[in-house]
């Protein structure tokens, strides 16, 4: 049914109603045609079965950790001692205690896989 075009055009129709307009404002061929496809493939995709969740889990891309939202005790831990013996400047010191905090992350529990 979402390939008729009096379907299509109706419910574009009654869309552009409800913005102020109507479908006889578009007198153009490739403007209707055009809002006929995107209203198609619009209804295509909300009919269409969802997928699945995955099974595993998301990969992390590179450059990227994974990690609590609030640190672990270790992580606390490890984040003040490598600030305190850190030679350089603040951010220096803020570089180290940010990198020992990633190193002390606790592996995610990856459900047995």
């Amino acid at each position: 049914m979402a390939d008729d075009k009096d379907f299509i055009d109706y419910h574009l129709d009654t869309i552009l109603k409800a913005s102020g307009s109507g479908l006889k404002n578009y007198s153009m061929h490739q403007t209707r045609e055009g809002m006929r496809k995107a209203l198609r493939a619009a209804l295509a995709a909300a009919t269409a079965p969802q997928q699945p969740a995955q099974d595993k889990p998301a990969a992390i891309p590179e450059g990227f950790a994974l990690t609590l939202v609030d640190r672990s005790y270790d992580q606390r831990v490890a984040a003040i001692i490598a600030h305190n013996q850190c030679k350089g400047d603040l951010d220096d010191k803020l570089d180290a205690a940010y990198h020992a905090s990633l190193a002390a992350a606790p592996a995610p529990d990856t459900g047995g896989a």
